[in-house]
């Protein structure tokens, strides 16, 4: 094993389990101290359902909501897997209208689109894992 720690990245996974259940809750990567997607394009904030289903992921970059190739926010339902709601946002800011909606959501049961909302954030709009808000905050709680 090459130990030359210049060709290498070290991210840390934190993974919080139920301890009654052994089920994960959430799991977050960190690049250093910012929330930051794998190399392998696993996101870096999953949340699970008491059941250990996933119910939320957002994709970042030096800690900011950002995807280049779709959502950076979805909300899943875990009972059918629908990606209920999808935030597109690009560097922490949402993404602009000529590139495509800032948020969509979709009907649980059959995955079709509902809204797609290209508008202001609305006024709540902090993150159901940290309670914070991206930049232009659109986030909404599930």
């Amino acid at each position: 094993m090459n130990e030359n720690t210049e060709e290498f990245e070290t991210y840390t996974i934190e993974v919080r389990y139920d301890r009654q259940t052994k089920l994960p809750v959430f799991q977050r990567a960190r690049l250093g101290n910012m929330r930051q997607d794998l190399p392998d394009g696993t996101p870096s904030e999953i949340g699970y359902d008491e059941l250990g289903r996933i119910k939320y992921m957002a994709r970042r970059l030096a800690d900011e909501p950002h995807c280049e190739d779709g959502p950076a926010i979805v909300h899943v339902d875990p009972e059918t897997g629908v990606h209920v709601s999808e935030l597109f946002f690009l560097q922490g800011n949402p993404y602009p209208a000529e590139r495509g909606p800032k948020h969509i959501t979709r009907h649980s049961q059959t995955g079709e689109i509902v809204d797609e909302f290209y508008g202001d954030p609305p006024p709540d709009s902090s993150s159901p894992l940290t309670g914070r808000s991206p930049k232009g905050g659109i986030e909404p709680k599930p």
